[in-house]
């Protein structure tokens, strides 16, 4: 089921096809190799593994990103007493959380695409997580739900086995869904916990009673406690494929 919100972001996803954002795999030369899920009907092999590189390239882009920003730009601000605060709006001197930069950024980007072409987005990325602490990012249909449980279970499997969080041999869940006239490479990725002031931050916002509150809405712990390299969310990319 496709909940609220989900319909209006992809009334902007149409008519674009994977070579027009084939130029994004030369900024990463690395593409996936394998992958948690099989798709879904059938595609050349050529446009799937170019949308597989995509989808692949866009991930690594939004970690690094974010990863830079939270420790030049925000980890700066916090050593001279400021730093990210979700209520950036409206406390001075404060700059957005990461999670909520990379959505500025996404919605950026998505935006930079509708005014430079008249048939639509290329690619669209989004951060979705089951341990959501924005209501507006959770997780919102069956594939990203089912994309929850995968990352969970290779989580799960892993560190019941005796391995490490940061050990996890993590491999994204991708399915090749029908939307319309459409076929859409729908890839999701692990987004663990990889610095401990994320770990910090998000241990502090899980003691919140709002939060907690959420959380027994949702069914899970109250009072989560994070470790470092946990799976604390997803990077969602969707790229359409061509016929």
């Amino acid at each position: 089921m496709i909940k609220p919100g989900y319909l209006e972001f992809k009334r902007s996803f149409r008519g674009f096809g994977v070579l027009g954002c084939s130029a994004l795999l030369a900024l990463s030369s690395a593409c996936v190799a394998g992958g948690g899920g099989a798709s879904a009907g059938s595609s050349s092999g050529g446009d799937m593994g170019v949308a597989l590189g995509v989808a692949n390239a866009v991930n690594k882009m939004v970690r690094t990103t974010r990863g830079t920003y939270t420790k030049e730009v925000a980890g700066k601000l916090k050593k001279d007493g400021k730093g990210a605060s979700r209520s950036f709006h409206s406390d001075e001197g404060f700059i957005p959380l990461p999670a909520q930069f990379i959505r500025s950024v996404s919605h950026g980007v998505l935006a930079s695409q509708m005014d430079s072409q008249s048939d639509g987005a290329n690619f669209i990325f989004f951060l979705r997580s089951g341990w959501n602490i924005n209501e507006e990012q959770g997780l919102r249909d069956d594939f990203e739900e089912n994309a929850w449980r995968d990352l969970e279970s290779q989580q799960r499997q892993h560190v019941d086995g005796g391995g490490s969080f940061g050990g996890v041999p993590w491999k994204p869940y991708y399915r090749v869904v029908d939307e319309g006239d459409k076929r859409i490479l729908r890839f999701a990725a692990a987004d663990v916990a990889q610095a401990q002031g994320c770990v910090n931050c998000h241990n502090r916002w899980e003691a919140d009673d709002g939060v907690q509150a959420l959380r027994s809405r949702q069914g899970k712990t109250v009072g989560k406690t994070f470790k470092l390299n946990e799976l604390m969310g997803a990077v969602f990319v969707s790229v359409q494929l061509d016929r």
